[in-house]
């Protein structure tokens, strides 16, 4: 007699429990960091922030592979920017070199572009992208963020 294996349930995640898994994780440690930590709650929504942010580019992206791509470079160039310049080019490199060769060249230019871009029109937006989601509708895409507030904007906010 063959043994059957039963099959696991998976539920599928969607933005909102990615979000509540990172709440929750983040808060399960958060007491090892003591009053460092703090959860707020703001008006800006990063999602928003970067889907204006990448705004310029969408004529291009036809399809959610596409759309995932450009969100992705769009966090790395956000989260470089605010990066001192010699750890900047350090993280770059470090992505291009994940990069096939014929694309480097592309991506580097993009990542530079975007970079300016984050510098000339979102420079008071001081906050690092932890963590991205894209899930499909029957006719859009959604884009959920999770992100963290930097000294700086948590000062300003009143946070600290």
């Amino acid at each position: 007699m063959s043994k059957q294996r039963k099959k696991k349930h998976t539920k599928k995640s969607t933005p909102a429990s990615a979000m509540r898994r990172f709440k929750i994780n983040t808060r399960k440690h958060a007491h090892e960091m003591g009053d460092k930590v703090k959860f707020v709650e703001t008006e800006l929504k990063m999602s928003a922030v970067l889907i204006d942010f990448m705004e310029p580019y969408m004529d291009e992206v036809k399809t959610v592979h596409q759309y995932r791509i450009l969100t992705s470079l769009a966090a790395i160039a956000w989260n470089a920017a605010l990066l001192p310049q010699p750890n900047r080019e350090e993280m770059i490199q470090k992505i291009e070199q994940t990069m096939p060769q014929e694309h480097r060249e592309t991506v580097q230019e993009l990542i530079e572009e975007l970079i300016e871009r984050k510098q000339e029109y979102f420079a008071d937006i001081t906050r690092y992208i932890t963590h991205y989601e894209i899930t499909e509708t029957e006719d859009d895409w959604h884009l959920a963020i999770a992100s963290i507030l930097t000294g700086e904007e948590a000062k300003q906010g009143g946070y600290l």
